[in-house]
């Protein structure tokens, strides 16, 4: 009983001193952050995160591979529906909560420069998960995307797996990133998220569906 307690109290306090650098890395930057300055925005020991992390590197490493594994597994958890582009949609549904639910997990990820970027090519974990759609998000919205332009349900100028993907997440990750950062601004105002949501999935993956028109009989995607 002691054994599994020492490790949930580790866990938990591995999970401080990520979520803390998180808040740091989207404020400065996370060139400009400091094992130093994460310790002591957590009254923590300098000492106290070089021994759960060796270095920033392995910081920044473990956390690319937490919010790669946690967007993944929040697209997967999705219902999985036998009509292909109502599957594509909840699938960016969930990637879109995941965001608007973990909003310095998705700022550090999506709307600042990738601090894991330059560790990726060279970490083997991180190289055996890239294009697996087991656990890369990304991978699995190509397989989806693939699967409509298999069943010729795009129309024929939409032929690349990876434009199609780069659009729909494009459109989508407008909506998310607005709602991260402007969804208490008083000078608009907002339609509910989830309307906004749906609608530009349907604007976006309706026109280039072969018959655009056909969508219109489809069955909804449940809440």
């Amino acid at each position: 009983m002691g054994n599994k307690r020492r490790i949930k109290e580790a866990e938990h306090v591995r999970e401080t001193i990520l979520n803390a650098a998180r808040e740091l890395f989207v404020k400065h930057g996370h060139e400009a952050v400091t094992m130093r300055m994460i310790a002591k925005a957590i009254d923590y020991a300098p000492g106290a995160i070089y021994f759960h992390f060796k270095d920033k590197e392995a910081l920044i490493r473990e956390m690319c591979m937490q919010d790669l594994t946690a967007v993944t597994a929040a697209i997967r958890q999705q219902e999985q529906l036998a009509d292909p582009v109502e599957q594509l949609k909840v699938f960016m549904l969930g990637y879109a909560r995941w965001g608007i639910e973990h909003p310095n997990h998705y700022r550090l990820m999506l709307m600042s420069p990738c601090p894991g970027a330059e560790y990726a090519a060279i970490d083997e974990h991180l190289q055996r998960i890239k294009g697996n759609p087991e656990h890369d998000a990304y991978a699995l919205l190509l397989q989806t995307v693939q699967g409509l332009i298999d069943r010729k349900l795009l129309r024929p100028e939409f032929k690349e797996a990876s434009l199609v993907a780069q659009c729909v997440w494009g459109a989508v990750h407008g909506v998310v990133a607005l709602e991260i950062t402007h969804r208490n601004d008083p000078w608009f105002d907002w339609q509910p998220i989830e309307k906004r949501l749906r609608t530009v999935l349907d604007c976006v993956i309706g026109g280039m569906l072969r018959n655009a028109a056909g969508t219109r009989t489809r069955k909804k995607v449940r809440p």
